[in-house]
């Protein structure tokens, strides 16, 4: 639809621009090409910067990979490590596992039967070197809080229950 003054906007003359001389187009087709020209510059030095990159990453690389394969190697031996220091300290636990095991089936050799504390221990020799054992492990090894509690309340029976016990059944042996 056409607006109602349309007659109006048909009857006004309209503007016309002269024509540039050829000189003026010239001008402004040389800043243009300047702008280009600029913008290509800039295109070639982030392609070029790109090619030095790429150059330093291939002559490097096959340094990168001898680094890696280095870092991968020691790190496979120190997992190795782990795995061997694991065994070990199983086997450690099952001989002091075994080790107690024999300790607790000395019981029928005359020591007194009664709390786990007291088993394996016959005289107040045996007491006094149990007491120590457990005195150097709880100074030379770190456990949690509870298996320390565990510890020093064992060693405090054996101080105190344990050696009457002891004395006790030495008396009725003989």
């Amino acid at each position: 639809e056409l607006p109602e003054n349309y007659e109006e906007i048909l009857a006004k003359k309209v503007a016309r621009v002269p024509q540039p001389s050829k000189a003026d187009m010239e001008a402004a087709v040389a800043e243009q090409k300047t702008i280009i020209d600029q913008a290509y510059d800039r295109m070639n030095e982030g392609k070029t910067m790109r090619d030095k990159r790429t150059a330093v990453r291939e002559r490097n690389k096959p340094e990168y990979n001898a680094a890696k394969k280095a870092w991968e190697d020691a790190k496979k031996m120190l997992f190795a490590k782990f795995d061997e220091k694991k065994a070990l300290l199983e086997s450690i636990q099952e001989v002091r596992d075994a080790d107690t095991g024999a300790r607790g089936s000395a019981a029928k050799d005359g020591a007194p039967s009664g709390p786990k504390e007291l088993r394996g221990i016959k005289s107040l020799e045996d007491l006094e070197d149990r007491v120590k054992q457990l005195e150097y492990k709880l100074t030379s090894q770190s456990f949690a809080i509870s298996e320390e509690k565990k510890i020093i309340a064992e060693m405090s029976y054996l101080q105190h229950k344990g050696r009457e016990a002891i004395m006790e059944a030495e008396r009725k042996r003989g």
